[in-house]
């Protein structure tokens, strides 16, 4: 049944919307709440008559620029433990600093 598997491939793609919309703090659903909201004011007045406060505050953040400057640092860090590991390889342990050698310590705990 091709017309079954295009509303579930259409109702996916509605939820990975919804979904990332979400995640970026934009809910899609408010007007419907609204909607729906004033439509059961119309029956039961006493419940819906004062605006509902929520108990809670919610924050969307994203944390983009510090994920960025953490990968960069483990780049940069690798990169001396690679450059480092090629010199041990070559010349031998003896032939490392004692800043090299804090380095490949450091690196080994992690």
């Amino acid at each position: 049944n091709s017309g079954g598997h295009i509303a579930h491939l259409g109702g996916a793609f509605a939820g990975y919307c919804f979904a990332a919309g979400l995640s970026k703090g934009i809910d899609i659903t408010n007007w419907i709440n609204k909607l729906i909201d004033g439509f059961l004011t119309l029956f039961n007045k006493t419940t819906y008559r004062r605006k509902r406060k929520p108990s809670m505050k919610v924050y969307h953040y994203t944390q983009k620029t510090q994920d960025y400057e953490y990968n960069a640092n483990k780049k940069l860090q690798s990169d001396k433990v690679d450059k480092i590991l090629d010199k041990l390889k070559k010349s031998g342990y003896e032939s490392l600093t004692s800043e090299e050698k804090r380095i490949l310590f450091d690196a080994g705990k992690e």
